[in-house]
């Protein structure tokens, strides 16, 4: 082997080894820190509760709205133009729908579930 590629392995292993040890130790305590503000975040939101649920609600409304008003004539190369892709936009729809609802409502279910427990 000539010199260069000794020196070259060298350097990939030291770089390996380096990226090693940031998964062992600093790549927790960043997913940690990121967490906790995220946390942060999240309680300074709190008091908007009530509006941003109005909004979303607001939203899904409209996407509803839009989903299942009678069609106009659509274009055949778009999405809307076949039957089946009218079924898929639902059914993503009515999932978004859930989750959101699940989302908006766990914090009361929560407290719901631990006042009784």
């Amino acid at each position: 082997m000539k010199k260069n590629v000794i020196w070259s392995l060298g350097g990939l292993a030291s770089a390996f080894g380096v990226f090693a040890s940031w998964l062992c130790c600093l790549l927790p305590f960043t997913l940690g820190a990121a967490g906790a503000g995220a946390a942060a975040v999240g309680s300074r939101l709190e008091p908007y509760r009530p509006w941003l649920t109005g909004a979303s609600l607001g939203f899904l409304g409209l996407a509803f709205y839009q989903a299942y008003r009678p069609r106009r004539a659509c274009e055949a190369d778009k999405l809307c133009a076949t039957p089946a892709g009218q079924r898929r936009q639902r059914l993503t729809l009515w999932v978004v729908f859930l989750v959101a609802v699940t989302l908006m409502t766990y914090p009361y279910l929560v407290g719901f579930y631990y006042t009784f427990k």
